[in-house]
């Protein structure tokens, strides 16, 4: 292993010690070149946030490289290679953010030894993601159809209902989950989970949290880019509305002049932030429609727009950002126009909770 990364490595296991090192460097620069200290706060702290996500960032590449091998066909150099990263990372701590690498470690792996039909070390790589990362839904779902695959129904019944208890409103989750319990005849749960998921999707119906602003800064927007999150910099409003989401295809939502207009003034370009949560697969911006002073109406599409800047782990929220292009000033209204994917069951879904009816009626009437 060379040095650079072991330099790496170091940094990465020693976070208090890489906020040292960074410090006594930003000393030495304050003591050696006095123009130092002319430099605004604001760009101080995205420097030191570049820093830290040059880090981050460089933890996923091994996994990466071990994708583009995988993808090749190339297995055996996968394989080597991830467990060679998992093997020197396997002291990193749940609750480091860059431990995603090594949850995305484990599920490729396992995707490497299911290609080899090496089933026993797949799970075993799947159960180390799970442990890793116990709160996101999609490993325990994956985990439940391997099982599933194989005829194990009650290890596959376990895992989905972990999988459906962090995701009660998904619908993927509960259509697999209710086809596994169809098989073993678990008449009561099959109407236990459709009740739950008909209450999660009213409650956890999708939201969307909207920042109004100008636009960022050049070393702002390559902090961005380079840590692939949301950076709370920039001239964005610290007050949020949060506006509920009805599922179904072309719904839309208009925003009032109140979000911007305060918080902008002059010709700066007006960029929105978006936040979804709740709404797992399948949402999309569609376009926008602006209102200026004038009552002219402008309809534009997101192509090229909107910059989906990160998904949670869990699959479970986005953020987006949109440089709208136009004058804040002059728009008194905007219109975001959106797809939902529908909340309800599928048919062969229904068809099950409606035997599981017919079977507790008849049940009921002995």
């Amino acid at each position: 292993m060379g040095i650079f990364e072991r330099l790496r490595i170091l940094l990465w296991r020693r976070q208090r010690l890489f906020a040292g090192l960074y410090v006594g460097l930003v000393g030495l620069m304050v003591l050696g070149v006095g123009a130092y200290c002319l430099l605004p706060a604001k760009y101080d702290a995205a420097l030191s946030i570049a820093l830290r996500a040059r880090t981050y960032f460089a933890s996923f590449e091994p996994v990466e490289a071990a994708r583009r091998e995988f993808v090749a066909g190339r297995f055996a150099v996968a394989e080597r290679r991830l467990v060679h990263f998992l093997d020197e990372h396997r002291r990193t701590q749940p609750a480091q953010l860059h431990t995603h690498a090594v949850t995305d470690g484990h599920m490729l792996l396992s995707e490497v030894y299911r290609s080899q039909n090496r089933l026993v070390r797949a799970d075993r790589e799947l159960a180390a993601a799970a442990k890793r990362t116990p709160l996101d839904y999609y490993i325990w779902y994956v985990k439940g159809r391997d099982a599933e695959s194989r005829g194990d129904l009650a290890g596959a019944d376990k895992d989905l209902e972990r999988a459906f208890l962090l995701a009660p409103n998904h619908r993927g989750v509960a259509e697999t989950y209710l086809a596994v319990l169809a098989d073993r005849n678990a008449s009561e749960r099959i109407l236990w989970v459709a009740d739950r998921y008909e209450r999660a999707c009213r409650r956890g119906a999708p939201a969307m949290d909207i920042r109004a602003g100008a636009r960022r800064s050049a070393l702002q927007r390559w902090v961005l880019d380079e840590i692939g999150i949301p950076v709370e910099h920039g001239r964005y409003t610290r007050s949020l509305d949060r506006y509920g989401l009805q599922r179904g295809e072309g719904r839309s939502i208009e925003l009032p002049p109140a979000l911007w207009r305060p918080w902008i003034g002059g010709a700066a370009t007006l960029y929105l932030q978006l936040r979804v949560q709740h709404c797992y697969d399948g949402f999309e911006v569609d376009g926008f429609t602006f209102v200026k002073d004038s009552g002219e109406q402008e309809r534009v599409a997101a192509d090229g727009r909107v910059q989906y800047l990160h998904r949670a782990h869990s699959g479970a929220e986005f953020y987006a950002e949109i440089d709208t292009g136009l004058n804040a000033a002059e728009i008194t209204a905007i219109t975001v126009h959106y797809s939902c994917p529908e909340g309800g069951l599928s048919e062969d879904s229904v068809r099950i909770v409606d035997k599981a009816r017919e079977n507790a009626l008849v049940k009921g009437g002995h």
